[in-house]
């Protein structure tokens, strides 16, 4: 009664979910056959102010600063996603940090203003110059 496993959810349902939910966990798993590429959901919670836990693997710890923004874990030790959901719970504190830097650092870093800007540079990087 307190965990919903939604599975897929549309785009037009995204902003809808993470108004109702009270934590976001991410535990991505990588094999051979299915990579996680990159966390634009764990970006997403954040900027609607959701405190994040993600999997360590993958290009979800790229989208969460650990200890300051959210938690990044091990995906394949249970104990590890329930440790961390539980101090989320029972630390308000903590829980309200993470909601707060969280969307400060989705916003700041993940803006398409700051991501055209990265890479412009990188292409100006790899441009000769005469």
């Amino acid at each position: 009664d307190r965990v919903s496993l939604i599975g897929y959810a549309g785009r037009e349902k995204v902003r809808e979910l993470f108004q109702i939910v009270d934590i976001v966990v991410l535990p991505s798993i990588i094999d051979n056959d299915d990579h996680e590429s990159f966390g634009i959901v764990a970006i997403e919670a954040a900027a609607c102010g959701k405190p994040v836990i993600v999997g360590s693997l993958g290009g979800q710890p790229e989208t969460v600063i650990h200890g300051e923004t959210g938690c990044v874990i091990n995906g394949d030790d249970v104990h590890a996603i329930e440790d961390a959901v539980q101090t989320l719970i029972e630390d308000k504190d903590l829980t309200k940090r993470f909601r707060e830097a969280g969307r400060r650092h989705a916003v700041a870093e993940f803006s398409w203003e700051k991501i055209a800007t990265r890479a412009e540079q990188m292409l100006e990087s790899l441009v000769p110059t005469y």
